[in-house]
């Protein structure tokens, strides 16, 4: 019976389900640059230059926010999804195939709105104090 109470314990723990939601959303990011630097190598193969650079900074400002996530920083998941969510307008702005990238785009929005709302989650929770941990400092070694 103990463990029973114990799993469910582990279930029902906000805070921890916020901190996972936001790593998930830290690995999306992740998967996003790495997305933008093949395109950069593609854009290489054609030869042209200004899309080289735009995609490698893009990368870059996407790398730089999912480090950023993993802290769960709430500044850095807000400007992950507006920059993704420019990368989409300028794809489609530019001729792109909507109807080509709407399933993935409907669930990177999902994920990253998802990540958005649980780094808000996380720092409230964290500021009132975990309420399934003695102490909220305990709670942040456990979820790391």
């Amino acid at each position: 019976m103990a463990r029973r109470n114990k799993k469910n314990k582990k279930e029902k723990n906000p805070m921890q389900l916020a901190a996972t939601q936001v790593r998930i959303c830290a690995i999306i990011a992740f998967f996003s640059a790495a997305f933008q630097l093949a395109q950069a190598y593609l854009a290489h193969l054609d030869g042209n230059e200004e899309l080289i650079t735009a995609y490698l900074i893009v990368a870059a400002v996407m790398l730089v926010l999912a480090i950023g996530l993993l802290f769960k920083s709430r500044v850095c998941a807000v400007l992950l999804f507006a920059i993704w969510l420019a990368d989409r307008v300028y794809y489609i702005m530019m001729g792109g195939n909507i109807i080509a990238i709407a399933f993935m785009s409907i669930l990177w929005l999902f994920i990253y709105l998802t990540g958005i709302t649980a780094a808000f989650k996380y720092h409230r929770l964290k500021a009132a104090g975990d309420p399934y941990a003695e102490d909220s400092q305990l709670a942040e070694q456990n979820l790391e």
